[in-house]
C-alpha cells in the first residue's frame, strides 16, 4: 500500500470518529457504543499521518534540500590495522584539516550501511574525535562530513541527516537554535500539525 492510500486511510478514520454522532443526529440510532474521540485519540492519529508525510518526502525532498545547504562534503575511512583510537584521532584531525577549511559541519559515522551517529559541530574536529571514544565507534567503517554553506544551515542540516538516515546511536532529534536557518521538513510537518487540529478541533 501506498503512502498516499495509508494517509487517505487514516484521515478518513479521524473524519469518521469526529462526525459520528452527526451521522446519527437523524435516522435509525446508533447500535453499541460511539467511537471514541478525544485529545488522546486526535493526537495520536495527527502524530501518525505528520510521521507519513515526514516518509513521503525524505527520498528527493530531503535529499534536494540537503545538498542545497552543503559547500562541501567528504569521507574518512578508519584504517583496519590495529592502531589505537589516539593515533586514529590524530590522523582524522590530519585529514580534517587538509580537506576543510571551515569548522561547521554535520558529521555521519556508518557502520556499512547502517547510519550509527549523526551530529553537528562549529568546533571542527574536536567534536566528532570525542565520538571515537564511545562504544559503538569500533563498529564505524567511514565517517561522512558535510561542510555546511554557513553556520545557521546547520541545525537545519542535522535536522534534515537525521529522518533521512535513522542513526542508531542519536537519542533525540537535532534542535534547531533560535536564529537558525528554517528546517524544510519541520516547517512542512508543524504546518500539517495545525491544520490537522484546526480541521479537527475538539469541544
Amino acid at each position: 500500500m501506498s503512502l498516499q492510500s495509508i494517509f487517505n486511510r487514516e484521515l478518513d478514520s479521524l473524519f469518521k470518529k469526529r462526525t459520528d454522532w452527526l451521522r446519527h443526529e437523524i435516522g435509525k440510532p446508533r447500535k453499541g457504543k460511539p467511537p471514541v474521540f478525544n485529545r488522546k485519540r486526535r493526537e495520536r492519529t495527527i502524530k501518525s499521518l505528520v510521521e507519513i508525510v515526514s516518509k513521503a518526502q525524505i527520498k528527493d525532498y530531503v535529499r534536494k534540500e540537503f545538498q542545497q545547504r552543503v559547500e562541501k562534503s567528504a569521507r574518512w575511512y578508519p584504517k583496519k590495522n590495529a592502531i589505537s583510537r589516539d593515533e586514529k584521532k590524530r590522523e582524522f584531525r590530519k585529514w580534517y584539516e587538509r580537506k576543510f577549511k571551515k569548522s561547521s559541519c554535520i558529521y555521519l559515522f556508518w557502520a556499512g550501511n547502517r547510519c550509527l551517529y549523526a551530529g553537528k559541530t562549529i568546533r571542527g574536529s574536536g567534536r566528532i574525535r570525542n565520538h571515537f571514544e564511545k562504544h559503538w565507534f569500533s563498529k564505524a567503517t567511514r565517517i561522512d562530513v558535510f561542510m555546511a554553506r554557513g553556520d545557521k544551515d546547520l541545525p537545519s542540516l542535522e535536522c534534515l541527516a537525521i529522518p533521512r538516515h535513522k542513526p542508531k546511536e542519536n537519542d533525540i532529534r537535532a534542535v534547531k537554535k533560535k536564529g537558525s536557518a528554517k528546517c524544510p521538513l519541520c516547517a512542512e510537518t508543524r504546518l500539517v500539525k495545525r491544520e490537522l487540529r484546526q480541521i479537527f478541533p475538539l469541544k
